[in-house]
C-alpha cells in the first residue's frame, strides 16, 4: 500500500513538472494592426498607426527562461518588406513566411526597409502588452465585437523607395531574433522568436497611393 501510495505522488509530481516546463516554451499570442483615418496618401508622405504587442509579455523574455544556460544576445528590429519578392524566389516559387523566420534577417536584402530597433526590456514589458478581443486572435481592429487591446501605438511614414510598382503588397515586421554567445566571444544564430506583422496592399495613380487590407481587384 505504501509503495502504491508513493509511486502515485511521484507520477503526480511528474505531471505538475512537465506542465511547468512546457509553460516556460510557450509562444504568447501577437497582435499587430495598422490604422488610418483615410485612404489615400501623397507618395511621400504614407504615414500609418502601427498598433502591436504580445498578451503575456510581462512575463516573459526568451532570452532568459532558456533552460540551458547558454548567454545569448537579443535584437528587436521593425522594418517593412515587399511581401512578393522580399522571402526571395527559387525554383519551387515564393517562399513562404515561415522560411523567411527561419534564418537570420538580411537587411542587405533590397526588398528589406529597416526603420528602427526596440530595446528589449521595454518590448518584454507591459508597454507592448497586447489583449486579443473577444473570439481569440485576429489581425483586425475589431474581433467577435469586443476590441482588442493595444497598449502600444506609434506613427510610422512608409519608406517612398518600398513603392516601386503600381500595385503590390508589404508586410510591416516587428521581429525579436537571438543569438547565442559561444565561449569565445563569437556568435551563432540561435532562431526567431514572437515575430509579428501585419499584411496590407498598396495602388499607386500618379502621385497618390493607395492603402487597405485586401487585394486590389485586378
Amino acid at each position: 500500500m505504501a509503495k502504491k501510495i508513493i509511486g502515485l505522488a511521484i507520477a503526480v509530481l511528474l505531471l505538475f513538472s512537465v506542465v511547468f516546463l512546457s509553460g516556460f516554451g510557450k509562444t504568447p499570442n501577437r497582435g499587430c494592426i495598422y490604422k488610418s483615418d483615410k485612404t489615400e496618401f501623397d507618395i511621400n508622405d504614407v504615414t500609418l498607426d502601427f498598433c502591436f504587442g504580445l498578451s503575456n509579455a510581462t512575463s516573459r523574455r526568451p532570452d532568459s527562461t532558456i533552460i540551458v544556460p547558454i548567454k545569448h544576445r537579443m535584437e528587436i528590429n521593425v522594418f517593412f518588406i515587399r511581401a512578393d519578392r522580399g522571402y526571395y524566389q527559387d525554383g519551387d516559387g515564393r517562399k513562404l513566411l515561415s522560411d523567411f523566420t527561419k534564418s537570420q534577417v538580411d537587411f542587405s536584402n533590397p526588398h528589406l526597409f529597416f526603420i528602427r530597433n526596440i530595446d528589449v526590456d521595454e518590448f518584454y514589458s507591459n508597454e507592448y502588452y497586447f489583449e486579443s478581443g473577444k473570439g481569440g486572435f485576429n489581425c483586425d481592429s475589431y474581433n467577435g465585437g469586443k476590441p482588442d487591446i493595444y497598449n502600444h501605438c506609434e506613427q510610422i511614414t512608409v519608406p517612398k523607395e518600398i513603392f516601386d510598382n503600381d500595385s503590390d503588397s508589404m508586410l510591416f515586421c516587428v521581429r525579436p531574433d537571438i543569438w547565442d554567445v559561444n565561449e569565445d566571444g563569437t556568435e551563432t544564430y540561435n532562431c526567431c522568436q514572437d515575430f509579428i506583422s501585419v499584411l496590407f496592399y498598396y495602388k499607386i495613380e500618379g502621385q497618390t497611393v493607395t492603402i487597405q487590407s485586401k487585394e486590389f481587384d485586378k
